[in-house]
């Protein structure tokens, strides 16, 4: 069953959070190595401008994914595991950070995930 988390009462935005067949518990543990694509899936109760960041360890930005989201439902990024520039990330551990920003407000979550390249 995978956890709930609702960022602010004003916004509401996530029911469930999903990083591709592996449920994510409230500690960011996750039980095993993804490798690619990395599918990041959550609903959205309203229109939204939904932003994900992906960082490594270090917290420098590896790649950023920027969506206009019209109405309430399924939101999915998929990663393929490369950077900015194209290339391919190395094996370790990445901070996947959502930021939802609507007229109401912006909410943020993360998750750290351990990719395999």
């Amino acid at each position: 069953m995978a956890t709930e988390f609702v960022a602010n009462r004003v916004l509401q935005p996530l029911l469930p959070f999903a990083i591709s067949t592996v449920r994510v518990g409230p500690t960011g543990k996750v039980t095993k190595s993804l490798s690619a694509p990395v599918r990041i899936r959550f609903r959205l109760r309203g229109a939204a401008t939904v932003r994900l960041d992906i960082r490594n360890t270090k917290g420098v930005l590896v790649r950023r994914f920027n969506r206009k989201v019209k109405k309430a439902g399924l939101v999915s990024f998929t990663w393929n595991l490369n950077n900015t520039k194209g290339r391919r990330v190395i094996t370790g551990r990445y901070r996947l950070v959502v930021s939802i920003s609507n007229r109401d407000g912006t909410t943020r979550f993360n998750r750290n995930v351990q990719v395999r390249s």
